[in-house]
């Protein structure tokens, strides 16, 4: 197997750094032979010459284009510096692969060679805060998500109605079909690249490529698989941002992609939606569906956690409408927090809530503020 791993960095270079890392010692526990490491910087503000050091210093190329391509163009140009590859490993810049991670990606890929494969991601590598799961959009999905940030109501019909799928996709413990994969982590081999056309379409400037992949893979028949045991921390928007941040040039592209997806994908239908849920976007506002206990300013984690005997789905949001959640299936009276988990999470406001698997029922909910910003890779003053 000639394995290429394809990352795209922007103004992340740690990150990078610390995701190679972590995919070369998997391969070296395997026995492969070292992994082609391509990774293309598009146009970071900030200098990232020491991490470009450190990556080269472990083998990687790494290509600096004078422009932010986004995702999908930054991979795009990966690839072609890695054409004799037979397997493709694409990755976001802040992911880690935690131990024995690449050996199930690659395994399941064995039993589905003629699928995409994705790992279920969670912010720490112990796998104790998984990422919110995602479905392919649609314009009735995304015009009910807009009308949940200027409607009460909806917002907490469309954030009850989420939780079945959320808690079957954060306890499940086997390989199954998906309709929609995470761009963040992929595993592929040339043939099914070949079979798409284009991989990742660089006509998507952020975001929605991925729902785009999906959306192509199933009108060429490639199945996409989770694999819900290969455990890989995600540490989420650490290149496009939160809030101030992302609310910036991130959501410009966000909105030009989306627009793309839904017209390519669904027509004048697709065109209507997303100007329907651009004007209920211009008027979002400060919703909460649940009467939510304010914990006050926090520099360690709370302690969340439950007294029934019962599992239950606990939830962590970064709005009050629980649209976007992750959260986990905790066992019975098990704390929510791991202390790893917490010291990921980007500082700012926080909501959370715990429900009964079997009847729904929201019997806790509260907020708080993480006062300290999350931690972040650390690089040595000089590459070794």
């Amino acid at each position: 197997m000639k394995l290429a791993v394809l990352v795209v960095n922007y103004d992340s270079g740690a990150h990078a750094v610390a995701c190679v890392r972590s995919v070369l010692r998997e391969a070296q526990t395997l026995g492969l032979a070292a992994p082609q490491v391509v990774v293309v910087d598009c146009a970071s503000p900030s200098d990232q010459t020491l991490a470009w050091q450190h990556l080269r210093s472990l083998g990687a190329e790494v290509v600096c284009s004078p422009q932010n391509l986004g995702y999908a163009g930054g991979m795009q140009l990966a690839a072609t510096r890695a054409a004799q590859a037979d397997t493709y490993l694409i990755l976001n810049p802040d992911l880690v692969f935690a131990p024995g991670s690449l050996q199930q990606l690659l395994d399941t890929l064995a039993v589905h060679p003629t699928a995409v494969i994705a790992p279920r991601c969670s912010l720490d590598e112990e796998g104790r805060l998984y990422l919110p799961p995602v479905d392919l959009p649609t314009p009735s999905s995304v015009v009910w998500d807009a009308y949940a940030a200027v409607d009460v109501v909806t917002a907490r019909q469309r954030s009850l109605a989420q939780r079945p799928a959320r808690a079957a996709a954060w306890s499940a413990s086997h390989t199954y079909r998906a309709e929609m994969l995470s761009g963040a982590c992929l595993l592929v081999r040339q043939e099914t690249m070949t079979r798409l056309g284009v991989f990742l379409d660089a006509s998507f400037p952020l975001y929605y490529e991925d729902a785009d992949l999906c959306k192509r893979a199933a009108g060429k028949g490639v199945p996409l698989y989770m694999e819900p045991r290969a455990r890989v921390a995600h540490r989420w928007s650490r290149s496009a941002g939160h809030g101030e941040r992302f609310a910036g040039e991130p959501l410009r592209r966000l909105r030009v992609s989306r627009r793309l997806y839904l017209q390519r994908h669904h027509g004048w239908i697709g065109a209507c939606a997303d100007g329907l849920a651009a004007a209920l976007e211009s008027h979002a506002i400060d919703i909460a569906i649940h009467a939510c206990h304010d914990l006050g300013v926090w520099h360690e984690p709370p302690d969340l956690s439950h007294t029934l005997d019962t599992p239950v789905l606990w939830e962590l949001s970064v709005t009050g409408g629980f649209g976007l959640c992750g959260g986990r299936v905790l066992g019975p009276q098990e704390p929510a927090f791991s202390r790893e988990a917490w010291s990921w999470l980007p500082q700012g406001r926080y909501w959370s809530r715990f429900s009964t698997l079997a009847d729904g029922r929201v019997f806790q909910a509260c907020t708080w503020h993480k006062a300290d910003h999350s931690v972040e890779p650390l690089l040595p003053t000089s590459a070794t």
